[in-house]
């Protein structure tokens, strides 16, 4: 099948809407690269799409789609060869559970499994009932310093909160970070998130969406500085935002966890979590002559 790879043109824009729906909506629109059927040549069809994001020599895929009648005819690896064209490192995430195809398809097109992060959700009650007995421990216990608060992003010094981010998140996941820096100055995270301050620095932050309308709690970052994991900070946020959900009608709460994240593992078997999306990361990485960029 003849194979035309271009960028859509300005009538084309609602189809790659329609065919590639998880990656619009973000801080800014993604480049689209489209496949278009040539053997029709009134009418070209477009029989696949691309859209990722650029960051100097980084290509972030962020949704590849092909239209069912046009499945195993090679279209999405010419899409992926007209990106790494580009010789830029390329990276993606799939989700096993969704696409079980998924990984053998960019395997077979170069591209290497670098980590997996698993999506879960638990009851609220279930949480909240055993976050706040261990709270009341730790605090009677003493461990809890006294000079420890927890506040909203809005109380928060957002510059420290945005380093944290930076350090902790960014540098294990590869998102774009202005996508989550106008989220923390969003009125929908200003209630719902919790940011803990020990000694006037941030220790901590919890970034917490509440969707009201499916009562459901997202967690998209938890983060908590090295000298106060394994211990009480991460509980004394996680009972007061539970604490929060709960008062605005959540009872289902969602959040990730990195495949060598064992705490968070192992808290989401506690209080039997069931288990949403299996995302693997792949990457795709530029050889030249010399060797690996």
């Amino acid at each position: 099948m003849a194979v035309e790879i271009r960028p859509p043109r300005s009538a084309e824009w609602p189809a790659c809407r329609m065919l590639l729906p998880r990656a619009f909506g973000r801080n800014r629109a993604p480049e689209v690269l489209l496949a278009l059927d040539e053997d029709q040549t009134t009418n070209p069809r477009i029989t696949g799409a691309v859209a990722y994001q650029r960051r100097a020599r980084q290509i972030g895929i962020l949704d590849l789609r092909v239209v069912k009648t046009h499945r195993r005819k090679g279209v999405g690896s010419r899409l992926l060869q007209n990106l790494a064209g580009e010789q830029a490192v390329i990276s993606t995430f799939t989700d096993v559970l969704a696409n079980p195809d998924a990984e053998p398809f960019l395997t077979a097109n170069g591209f290497e499994r670098q980590g997996r992060m698993f999506v879960v959700e638990a009851d609220l009650e279930r949480m909240l009932e055993g976050m706040t007995r261990l709270r009341d421990r730790l605090v009677s216990s003493g461990r809890v310093p006294s000079s420890a608060r927890l506040v909203t992003p809005a109380e928060a010094p957002m510059e420290e909160v945005i380093r944290l981010f930076d350090k902790f998140i960014m540098a294990e996941r590869c998102l774009r970070p202005e996508f989550f820096r106008a989220s923390f100055s969003s009125a929908r995270f200003d209630q719902s998130s919790v940011i803990l301050m020990v000694d006037g620095r941030v220790g901590g932050l919890l970034m917490v969406e509440w969707l009201r309308d499916i009562h459901r709690a997202e967690v998209p970052a938890r983060v908590v500085v090295p000298e106060y994991r394994g211990g009480w900070a991460n509980v004394l946020m996680m009972a007061t935002a539970l604490e929060r959900g709960r008062a605005a009608g959540i009872t289902r709460v969602r959040f990730e966890s990195l495949e060598d994240n064992a705490d968070t593992l192992s808290l989401a078997r506690r209080f039997q979590a069931d288990t949403i999306h299996i995302l693997d990361r792949f990457l795709r990485q530029v050889r030249t002559d010399d060797g690996v960029l």
